[in-house]
């Protein structure tokens, strides 16, 4: 089930999420990817 803040960030259409959930890791790889496609 979606908080009400989750689905009107949603509605923003964001380019991507990340969860508290996740490692630095992935946190980093998921940065450097977003920042990847923008230089793109």
């Amino acid at each position: 089930m979606l908080s009400e803040s989750v689905k009107k960030v949603m509605s923003l259409k964001p380019e991507g999420y990340l969860l508290k959930s996740m490692t630095d890791e992935d946190i980093k790889k998921n940065i450097d990817d977003f920042f990847a496609k923008k230089k793109a």
